[in-house]
């Protein structure tokens, strides 16, 4: 767990919660190649004192964590921080769990395993387009 950036100007914090630990080193290691400062978390509690005390842009978030699960993560960063993009990458959605995640306010939701250049397009797109939600 920790801090890892690329020298360069104010890259994009993310992020990155994920429990299983060689998943969480690959994207961390590949959203830095990409130029993103990355922060990473193996669990819920860990993951919401980092978000609650950092400053990301936006965060992944796997859903079956030990300490805290992701849906409780989504509800509490969210009920702070309603324009923090957060992009849900799980391996158990269904689609009613998909349409419930959005509903809750989960910017995008993804299926693991997923596609790395698909799942940098959508961070990508969220930064985008992180305007408030009306």
């Amino acid at each position: 767990m920790g801090m890892r950036a690329e020298p360069g100007a104010n890259p994009t914090r993310l992020l990155v919660v994920e429990d299983e630990e060689v998943l969480n080193d690959l994207l961390a290691t590949f959203f830095v190649d990409e130029g993103f400062q990355v922060a990473t978390a193996l669990d819920g509690r860990r993951a919401l004192e980092m978000i609650e005390t950092g400053d990301f842009d936006a965060v992944i978030l796997d859903l079956g964590l030990p300490g805290l699960d992701g849906k409780r993560i989504l509800a509490e960063a969210l009920a702070r921080w309603p324009d923090l993009p957060m992009l849900v990458l799980s391996g158990y959605i269904t689609p009613d769990d998909r349409e419930g995640l959005l509903k809750q306010g989960a910017s995008a939701v993804l299926s693991k395993p997923t596609d790395l250049a698909e799942l940098a397009s959508n961070v990508r797109g969220l930064l985008g387009n992180a305007a408030p939600k009306g």
